[in-house]
């Protein structure tokens, strides 16, 4: 038998024997070690349980900025993007890459294979779709790639 009260560091389980009906253990948040008991916290501080309104309203606060954010990082990109593309800076020097990344991909690849798969079909649009559709190339600023 448990309680399921929303403040996590009050909640309660008990051991009950079937037979006797007697309580036989007693679990509670204290009692846990100290790992347990941070993530009970920082559930409770997720959940916006912790700190009742106060814990809600910085929850909020910080949902709200995270949104703000996003749609003013649109609009600057907007209003400062090159007309007519999509305004991605032209790299400075081809990119070097050591021969770790090629192992890392390889093995992420294997362990996650939605990961894989998403890799083959990035790279055969970019090699395939991509240079027959001009439009799009120079949007997506990829036109002088090939030049």
């Amino acid at each position: 038998m448990s309680s399921h009260i929303q403040n996590r560091s009050v909640r309660v389980t008990y051991t009950v024997d079937p037979h006797s009906g007697e309580v036989t253990g007693k679990d509670r948040v204290a009692d846990k070690n100290i790992v347990d008991r941070a993530v009970n916290v920082g559930i409770a501080a997720h959940e916006g349980q912790l700190f009742g309104r106060i814990n809600q309203a910085i929850l909020l606060v910080t949902a709200m900025s995270l949104v703000l954010m996003s749609i003013s990082a649109t609009v600057m990109w907007w209003r400062r993007r090159p007309a007519h593309t999509l305004g991605a800076p032209q790299p400075a020097a081809p990119p070097r890459f050591s021969t770790l990344l090629p192992i890392t991909i390889l093995t992420l690849s294997v362990l996650l294979p939605l990961f894989g798969l998403s890799l083959i079909v990035i790279i055969a649009v970019d090699q395939l779709l991509l240079p027959r559709l001009p439009a799009t190339e120079r949007w997506l600023g990829l036109a002088q790639r090939a030049e």
